[in-house]
Formats: structure tokens, C-alpha cells, sequence
């Protein structure tokens, strides 16, 4: 199970993202549909990998950077999201499928506005540790 997978696992599988959430997705909200009747929601990508260097090789624990952006049509329910999100995230520590997380930590978030879909988004950076388990 890839480490994107894992990390769906964890937002997917906890109670207060799926009593939000009308969906989760990578990268964008599919277009199919009407976007507004999947709000609120989460989308995530990873857009980093760092990898530890040990005196004798390269160590199979991997940091990888993922951006999850919460989005929904009033600004309180964009925030309710993500306040889900990283209730459900941060300082997680264990074994989703054949990962084991060492450690998530929230590195940054900040407030968004989608103007041409009307949009309100919490765009937060998460760092995840992990190793195959």
C-alpha cells in the first residue's frame, strides 16, 4: 500500500472526517457532477519525499510533505474540515496497511479563497514519517 493510500485510509476511516466530508480526493475535486454538492470536502497530493542518510546507506524511513486542502462553500464549514482533518492526523503514530507512521506533524496552514467556484479552502502541509511496515 503506497503511503498515499495510507494517508486516505487515515482521513477515510476516521469518525469526525466522515461525518464531514462528502468526499476525499487526490489532487483536485473531480469535475463530474456538481462540485458544490460535494462540500465540504478534503483533497490531498504529496509534494515531497526526503529521505533519511545514515553513515552506511541511505535508512528506509521516508518524509514525505502532502498538502491537504479542505474546502467548502461557507468559510465555517472550510474550517470545521479541516479542523477534522488534523484532529485526525496530527501526531498519529502506527500501522496503516503495510506502513508503519512514525510521526505526522502539521507544518503550515493558511486560509484560501477559490473566487470563480466560490470556494472557501484551509490549505495545510502535513509531514508524514514512514517505513514499510
Amino acid at each position: 500500500m503506497s503511503i498515499q493510500k495510507s494517508l486516505y485510509s487515515l482521513l477515510d476511516d476516521d469518525a469526525g472526517v466522515s461525518a464531514l466530508a462528502k468526499g476525499i480526493f487526490p489532487m483536485v475535486i473531480p469535475q463530474q457532477g456538481s462540485s458544490p454538492s460535494r462540500m465540504p470536502c478534503l483533497t490531498y497530493r504529496k509534494t515531497t519525499t526526503n529521505r533519511q542518510q545514515r553513515y552506511c546507506g541511505t535508512d528506509g524511513t521516508v518524509g514525505d510533505q502532502f498538502t491537504v486542502d479542505a474546502y467548502g462553500k461557507r468559510y465555517s464549514d472550510a474550517q470545521e474540515m479541516a479542523d477534522a482533518a488534523k484532529a485526525a492526523l496530527i501526531d498519529y503514530r502506527g500501522t496503516k496497511g503495510n506502513r508503519f507512521i512514525a510521526n505526522i506533524h502539521l507544518d503550515n496552514e493558511f486560509d484560501l479563497m477559490d473566487i470563480e467556484p466560490g470556494l472557501y479552502r484551509v490549505s495545510m502541509t502535513f509531514e508524514v514519517w514512514h517505513r514499510a511496515a
